[in-house]
């Protein structure tokens, strides 16, 4: 998926259903092969450098994606059922199906949950997860960051990053673990800013 050939992707899904339809690794993959589908079907985004699948929704999903969206959650719920909890790579593939459907204020529980697990107010928790690169960690922030930016910065610009509390600590650790993103997501605003002023003074 990363290299843009869905077609090898979904080939070498058959393969592993074929040798094990149930096991943990196929649902994943079934599961990130359906993820990358939706997302083409909705305009996204991706910090670049990124691993992993990082999406932010500027529009509603289109007809006939809904129940698509739906079984990726389904799916993720089995998993985590199977495997006894959620990892960082499946709260973020959460998160990011619920971004899809539109669904701001269950995604933004979804991050919140997968963040305040991890313990990162404490000394054993930055110890663990903040002390070098953690690229999971990373994409989870990023895109943890925009729904909240979705569900309570419409129309502050800038002025939101600086007053919302959780936006700031958030940022702080995104800092530590890949400033580089943190510095993408700025001017990734910026050029939306830029564009939409240049969008009015056509008006």
């Amino acid at each position: 998926m990363n290299i843009h050939r869905p077609d090898l992707a979904e080939a070498t899904l058959r393969l592993l259903k074929s040798v094990d339809e149930d096991n943990c690794l196929t649902v994943l993959s079934q599961t990130w092969i359906n993820v990358s589908r939706s997302a083409h079907s909705a305009q996204t985004c991706q910090p670049r450098g990124s691993p992993g699948i990082t999406f932010f929704v500027v529009q509603i999903y289109k007809s006939g994606m809904q129940s698509n969206l739906d079984e990726i959650i389904s799916q993720l719920n089995q998993l985590s059922e199977r495997v006894g909890g959620y990892s960082l790579k499946t709260y973020n593939l959460l998160g990011c199906t619920l971004m899809l459907k539109n669904d701001i204020d269950r995604a933004i529980k979804i991050f919140e949950t997968a963040v305040n697990e991890l313990q990162l107010e404490t000394e054993e928790g930055q110890r663990s997860y903040l002390s070098g690169s953690n690229p999971d960690l990373s994409c989870l922030i990023f895109n943890y960051i925009k729904c909240l930016a979705i569900r309570n910065g419409q129309g502050q610009g800038f002025d939101f990053f600086k007053t919302d509390p959780t936006s700031k600590l958030l940022f702080g650790y995104l800092a530590r673990i890949d400033p580089a993103i943190g510095r993408q997501f700025f001017e990734e605003r910026q050029r939306a800013e830029t564009l939409f002023d240049s969008a009015v003074a056509q008006l």
